[in-house]
């Protein structure tokens, strides 16, 4: 018989003998359950601790606690989000550095989308703003041409603190706030079509063309 599965039978046991009225017995029964879960958590570094509404059971290994164990599957993440804006961002962490930005300024702008991302995207896209009014830029100058350049790209390390349909806010910090209007212009990609190196180098041999 299996080290868990007597434990197991053991607690049934407890349990059938803890229906005596006798204080004794039930004091001795609670004293058992604390010293074998004691020496479990011990040898196992296992815990029931509380998660959300549910507590996870005591187990061997941390691999065997599931969804089921704990009676509710964890919350969606970024449900309602566009995928393609979720596999966009996520191309980001192994996209090199785009042609004609500092490898600073990028990392900042990775930051801001991956925050926009977890924090406003749902509500962006429920209140129809698109992939280029959001995540747009100039393909050939993001960092001259503001008019192309979406929300994200005019972050810059803050935050958003409202949107609507039309616009969205950004707060510079010291009360200090900007608007910016939800639009889409012609010339723009996505931030994760930014031509880098790699890109202008199949281009290249592509076409056959020299720059």
């Amino acid at each position: 018989m299996s080290k868990w599965l007597a434990i197991a039978l053991e607690s049934m046991g407890e349990q059938g003998a803890g229906s005596s009225d006798s204080p004794n017995a039930k004091s001795a029964n609670s004293a058992k359950r604390s010293e074998r879960d004691n020496n479990i958590n011990e040898n196992n570094g296992i815990t029931g601790k509380p998660f959300g509404t549910a507590v996870l059971p005591i187990a061997a290994k941390r691999s065997e606690i599931s969804v089921s164990d704990v009676g509710f599957a964890p919350p969606r993440r970024f449900e309602g989000v566009p995928g393609e804006w979720i596999a966009g961002i996520e191309h980001l962490n192994s996209m090199p550095v785009p042609l004609d930005l500092e490898m600073a300024r990028w990392l900042e702008v990775r930051a801001d989308a991956e925050r926009f991302l977890k924090q406003w995207s749902a509500r962006a896209s429920a209140l129809g703003w698109d992939e280029l009014s959001l995540f747009g830029a100039c393909p050939d100058a993001p960092e001259h041409r503001i008019d192309l350049a979406g929300l994200v790209w005019l972050l810059k390390g803050k935050t958003v603190a409202v949107m609507t349909e039309q616009f969205a806010v950004i707060d510079l910090g010291r009360g200090i706030r900007q608007s910016v209007p939800r639009q889409v212009r012609a010339g723009q990609v996505p931030i994760w079509d930014l031509p880098t190196p790699q890109k202008r180098t199949f281009q290249q041999e592509a076409t056959g063309h020299g720059y």
